[in-house]
């Protein structure tokens, strides 16, 4: 795979819930990432959230060949790959990530818990991180 996914710094996505006052200090959003770290015979994914005025933190994230009973393909440079993430609920949120229509990681945002709360309203993104990406056929639903 070559070092354009090497690492944590050079990552793809989509984003859920995104808003912004045109900074990134003001920035809210959920990011399903995909990357595929050096040396590794597998891909990883993340789901992260960032807060406005916080920082970007994983809230779950794959580091196995196979996390729940699924194998993580390896993310090859010049392969497309169909990300799909669905966000759902409020005040609590259900992020579910996949993969090629493989559902492959649901985090539960819950409202009880959570600090900073749970991301209640904003627009989709779309993300590259230190690397060259495409992004085809973006859609975007809503219920």
């Amino acid at each position: 795979m070559g070092a354009a996914f090497a690492d944590d710094n050079h990552k793809a996505g989509v984003c859920a819930r995104f808003t912004t006052t045109g900074n990134n200090t003001s920035t809210a959003t959920y990011c399903f990432f995909i990357r595929q770290d050096a040396g590794a015979a597998v891909g990883r994914l993340q789901i992260s959230k960032k807060a406005a005025s916080g920082s970007l933190t994983g809230l779950v994230s794959t580091t196995t060949a196979t996390f729940p009973g699924v194998t993580i393909p390896p993310f090859v440079v010049g392969s497309w790959y169909r990300l799909t993430f669905q966000v759902s609920g409020s005040p609590s949120a259900t992020l579910v990530a996949s993969v090629n229509d493989v559902p492959l990681l649901t985090f539960v945002d819950d409202a009880a818990t959570a600090t900073p709360a749970p991301l209640t309203s904003g627009g989709p993104g779309i993300v590259a991180r230190q690397v060259p990406v495409s992004f085809d056929d973006v859609l975007v639903t809503s219920p």
